[in-house]
């Protein structure tokens, strides 16, 4: 129900709620309250939520915290302050998503999918400027020092190799970092505050949770060494904290429409040198 956590430097993260109301009906079923559904911002620290806009996906924080980008559903990237006023439309053909700002706030490169130029674009904060940078790849991270993009995908043009590789956009040079191996995907790729560590996606196949392949959260060195498994309940879209201590991430378990365990489907936290697993966020109970 829960999806896309983002943390900001101010210490709130940005989340998609998809209104989904619990207990779900047998067979897997289930009603959306649309006035739940939309994109939230929540206090992990007190845990107070409130919903700012009725749509939204992939949201991303501006460095400084007051402006959100994200996805709506025309397939287009918008931005709007951080309290939900001020939405500004910024693409406006293909489908678009997974924006991230550079680390001055100037620019956001984000996926464009459909037309001759599929792949990580780049464009101005405000919309202009817009340029197809590296094809065949998405979920693009900016790195927080330089000018570097983060992405998962294809980095050759034959397709027959894909992982997580770094982009330099001044020497337009690709260092691959993680690459997929047989039916193993690395994803969703997300530098730490610093740029010294790496948190990503992986498949788990050993189906340790509910007997299914499950996405699980994994982090490694910037060079992509030294990479270790953080959750094994699944896990999707992580978010570091400010400090790069802790990843936000959303728990999804692919039976999760059959089973709607209590503390499936929504968002967590886990301590990137304990473990320690903490919830954030709770379902929506019928009443």
């Amino acid at each position: 129900s829960h999806e896309d956590p983002c943390w900001s430097s101010q210490g709130l993260i940005a989340y998609r709620d998809n209104g989904i109301v619990f207990p779900l009906h047998p067979g897997g079923a289930y009603h959306v309250d649309l006035s739940l559904r939309g994109t939230w911002v929540l206090d992990p620290e007190t845990g107070e939520a409130e919903r700012i806009l009725s749509d939204g996906w992939c949201q991303a924080w501006s460095p400084d915290g007051s402006k959100l980008a994200l996805m709506l559903g025309d397939g287009q990237i918008y931005t709007m302050n951080a309290d939900g006023t001020g939405l500004t439309q910024l693409t406006f053909s293909e489908s678009n998503a997974y924006p991230d700002w550079s680390p001055d706030g100037d620019r956001i490169a984000w996926k464009q999918s459909g037309g001759s130029a599929s792949g990580v674009w780049i464009m101005s904060s405000s919309g202009e400027n817009q340029e197809p940078v590296f094809p065949l790849s998405t979920c693009p991270d900016w790195h927080p020092t330089a000018d570097v993009l983060l992405c998962e995908g294809w980095y050759d043009s034959a397709q027959d190799q894909g992982g997580i590789f770094e982009y330099d956009l001044v020497s337009e040079s690709v260092t691959v970092l993680r690459e997929h191996v047989g039916n193993i995907g690395s994803v969703q790729p997300r530098y730490s505050p610093d740029g010294s560590r790496i948190a990503f996606c992986e498949l788990d196949v050993t189906g340790t949770a509910s007997g299914d392949d499950i996405w699980s959260v994994w982090v490694m060195d910037a060079d992509g060494s030294n990479a270790g498994q953080l959750t094994w309940d699944g896990g999707s879209r992580p978010s570091w904290s400010p400090d790069g201590t802790r990843l936000a991430y959303a728990r999804e378990i692919w039976d999760y429409w059959d089973a709607g365990a209590s503390d499936d489907g929504v968002l967590w936290v886990v301590d990137v040198e304990t473990g320690e697993h903490e919830q954030l966020t709770f379902q929506w109970e019928a009443e």
